[in-house]
């Protein structure tokens, strides 16, 4: 696995010094999940196996030995047909075979944000940024989920980590004007140990999206006529600078400052929306 030695173990807390008796047989299917026998009752399954070793995210492994522990036997020889893993059993269950069907073994399609959305989040209201939340689709088999959001593409600094049976986030705090990073998996945590709901699946194909810019940046600036021109023409061209995410500008034209309680002028001439 990548430049590591590690072999998969009976131990849950292996030893990296530990040899095993019998050489595990190994399965690399398309899907890019590895799955390694031990031949002592369990199925080892790693959905990252080509990640550095020496890395903020290793490879993990996980051991997933439902309806072999009842039986009490080994898997000696391991086979894949596409998602589907076939091994022969060891003892008093030889030449008997073994079916594993792995269902979580691609990632979790992403819904909200778009991938590299610009202007996610309404503009702040009394000076509070609102929170942004994001979802993805619904995974067959799942129970739980893990999300995650950084700065950087590889995750080197998170700023939001965190499980839920459901297929939104809870509302994230953001900072305005700030590119970030989210991806999720099917995941679960028990005692700070990361588990399977009831595997772990790969993580989701990498998204981005940029924040809105804060309340005061995102006022357009009046540019055309200026403030306080004069012997301007009947049929002016009124024009304000641009902003990157907007698609749709409200215009309003008044002979009088006065404006609502919601920032409209009382007397308006000219009111239109549109690109």
């Amino acid at each position: 696995i990548d430049d590591s030695t590690l072999q998969p173990e009976t131990d849950p807390d292996y030893n990296p010094a530990t040899v095993v008796a019998n050489a595990p047989a190994i399965a690399l299917p398309p899907s890019g999940v590895l799955y390694v026998t031990d031949g002592a009752g369990g199925l080892w399954r790693c959905t990252n196996p080509t990640a550095d070793v020496d890395g903020a995210h290793p490879p993990y492994f996980e051991k997933e030995t439902k309806g072999l522990d009842t039986l009490g036997v080994g898997l000696l020889g391991l086979d894949v047909f596409p998602t589907v893993i076939f091994c022969a059993a060891a003892g008093e269950y030889y030449e008997q075979v073994v079916m594993f069907t792995d269902t979580l073994d691609s990632g979790v399609t992403l819904a909200d944000p778009v991938d590299k959305a610009a202007g996610v989040g309404l503009i702040p209201k009394d000076g509070v940024y609102p929170a942004v939340a994001v979802a993805w689709e619904i995974m067959d088999g799942a129970t739980q989920y893990q999300y995650q959001l950084a700065y950087d593409s590889d995750f080197d600094s998170i700023v939001q980590d965190g499980f839920t049976s459901s297929l939104i986030s809870p509302g994230l705090t953001l900072l305005p004007n700030k590119s970030y990073y989210w991806r999720v998996r099917v995941a679960d945590e028990e005692n700070d140990d990361l588990v399977g709901a009831p595997l772990i699946s790969p993580w989701a194909t990498t998204w981005s999206f940029k924040t809105a810019i804060g309340a005061v940046k995102a006022r357009p600036e009046l540019e055309a006529p200026e403030a306080g021109d004069t012997d301007v023409y009947l049929s002016p061209t009124f024009e304000w600078s641009g902003i990157e995410w907007v698609d749709k500008y409200e215009f309003e034209l008044s002979t009088d400052a006065g404006t609502t309680a919601d920032g409209y002028f009382v007397d308006v001439l000219v009111g239109k929306t549109g690109a």
